[in-house]
């Protein structure tokens, strides 16, 4: 298959050109100069891996500078999408969220002052939230040194498709979290920007300083599943991944402000698109 008809760049062409034709009509404006180091990055990473895929050929840098081309391209497109997406302003589903996660007994706000109390637990699981960016990093460099580009490309496919999921979702089901209805103050950055979208008074999109604004579907449960998912078989890799993501899914209702039904609904998200891929996608090959 040709490079530009790879699902992850049929999908971020059309972001993208839903981006640029709802952004002058939306309100905000892009901040130019905030563009030009994923521009960069991404056109580097691109060129690198048609370089290594054509010219001096070495599958599994090819495979990585791909992966991470495609990575960035998706998440500067998706970022935007999902800013736009929240200047619809529809009614917020929180209430109803809070009233599922009442009716399991789970109860957010005392969950969120006992870890307060316990500041040890409550450091490791911001240690655990805040590494789910470093995982993909790194496991794509671990996945392709390994010589499982496979995996590699399964990985960056699951992120946008489960990112994408997330984002339409919060178009007719934005929530502002936990943070929010219960009045977690000083607000967080993602929250003000949040707040900011949905009243006009944000005018400018900052790609620097990109929040992720979607709270229901978590990405952050979707993401942790999908890094301990693509170990699976991995001897040392899986158990040590299972291990840490275990924890990032238990601290995101606490750190990053999710209701719990957040979480359900991003495990369940994601592990319905696993095996809708698993079932409907291309069989891959490549791993060494």
């Amino acid at each position: 298959m040709p490079r530009f008809m790879r699902p992850v760049w049929l999908l971020t062409a059309a972001i993208a050109l839903v981006d640029a034709v709802w952004l002058p009509m939306s309100g905000l404006t892009l901040l130019a100069s905030s563009l030009l180091v994923p521009l960069a990055a991404g056109t580097i990473a691109a060129m690198l891996a048609w370089f290594y895929a054509t010219v001096r050929r070495d599958a599994r840098i090819a495979s990585l500078t791909r992966s991470a081309a495609e990575l960035i391209a998706f998440t500067t497109a998706a970022g935007i999408l999902s800013y736009l997406i929240a200047t619809l302003n529809q009614p917020l589903l929180d209430e109803h969220l809070v009233s599922a996660d009442r009716a399991l007994g789970l109860d957010w706000l005392a969950m969120y002052r006992w870890l307060r109390l316990h500041r040890a637990l409550n450091i490791a699981f911001v240690l655990a939230y805040n590494s789910v960016t470093a995982q993909i990093a790194i496991l794509l460099l671990v996945l392709n040194f390994l010589g499982r580009t496979a995996r590699s490309r399964e990985l960056v496919r699951l992120f946008a498709a489960t990112g994408m999921a997330c984002i339409l979702l919060s178009g007719p089901w934005p929530t502002g979290g936990a943070f929010y209805y219960f009045n977690i103050v000083p607000y967080h950055p993602y929250l003000r920007t949040f707040l900011a979208l949905r009243d006009g008074t944000l005018g400018t999109i900052d790609l620097w300083q990109i929040q992720g604004v979607v709270q229901f579907p978590s990405f952050h449960t979707a993401l942790a599943i999908l890094c301990a998912y693509v170990c699976r078989g991995m001897p040392i890799l899986f158990p040590l991944a299972v291990a840490i993501d275990l924890t990032v899914i238990a601290a995101t209702p606490a750190i990053g402000g999710h209701h719990f039904a957040d979480v359900w609904a991003g495990g369940a998200l994601t592990i319905a698109t696993i095996l809708l891929m698993r079932r409907c996608g291309p069989a891959e090959t490549g791993d060494g």
